[in-house]
C-alpha cells in the first residue's frame, strides 16, 4: 500500500508513546505556516495533544494528517518500522484501540479473520458454534480461505467449542482465537 506521507515525515509531526500506543502531535516549526497567527494557533491548540484519536465505525483510532485520514495503528507501524505495512495489521488481543507495537503484527486477510471475536447475534457465546434447530444439538464449524469445514454435532455447547479450538490451532496456528471456558 502506498501512502502519501513518508514515515520520516510522520516523525516530524508525531510522537509515538511506546507504553500505551498513542500518538501525540509535535510542535511545528514557524516555516510550516503562512502567518505567525496560524503558527501560534496550531501549536497552542494541538502540540502535545493526542492525535488520530477519533474512533471509526469499525472501532479503529483514526484521524487526519494533511487532509487525509489514517488509521493510527498503521501510522504507528510505519513510524516504528520505517515503512508502511504491505498487508493487513492484526491486533493480537483483538482490541482495535490498543495500538502498542507489541500488540500489532502483519497478517493476511485469512490470518486477520482467524483472530476475530464471535459475531453479534450468534446463537452461541462461542466462536465457531451455532445451535442446529433440526437436530437439537450444538454444531461446530470453522472457515479457512472461504472454505467451511463441519466439525460435528454435540450435546454440550462447551464440547462444540473445544472442537473448534482444536481445529483453530491446526488451521490458524498463532493467529487462532480460542474459546475460553466460562
Amino acid at each position: 500500500m502506498m501512502d502519501d506521507i513518508t514515515p520520516e515525515e510522520l516523525h516530524n509531526l508525531l510522537i509515538v508513546d511506546g507504553k500505551d500506543g498513542s500518538l501525540v502531535w509535535r510542535a511545528r516549526a514557524r516555516d510550516k505556516f503562512p502567518t505567525n497567527r496560524a503558527f501560534n494557533t496550531w501549536n497552542s491548540r494541538y502540540a502535545g495533544n493526542q492525535a488520530l484519536n477519533c474512533t471509526s465505525p469499525h472501532g479503529y483510532n483514526i484521524g487526519g494528517i494533511h487532509g487525509k485520514n489514517y488509521r493510527a495503528h498503521r501510522v504507528i507501524w510505519a513510524m516504528v518500522h520505517g515503512e508502511w505495512p504491505d498487508s493487513q495489521l492484526d491486533h493480537i488481543n483483538r482490541d482495535k484501540a490498543d495500538n502498542r507495537i507489541s500488540n500489532l503484527r502483519l497478517a493476511s486477510n485469512t490470518q486477520n479473520n482467524a483472530n476475530r471475536t464471535p459475531l453479534l447475534g450468534s446463537t452461541s457465546k462461542y466462536l465457531g458454534v451455532t445451535w442446529h434447530k433440526l437436530r437439537g444439538k450444538w454444531q461446530a464449524g470453522i472457515v479457512s480461505r472461504t472454505k467451511r469445514t463441519h466439525l460435528g454435532l454435540f450435546e454440550q455447547e462447551e464440547d462444540a467449542a473445544l472442537a473448534y479450538n482444536f481445529a483453530a490451532l491446526e488451521i490458524h496456528g498463532e493467529y487462532a482465537n480460542y474459546n475460553k471456558a466460562n
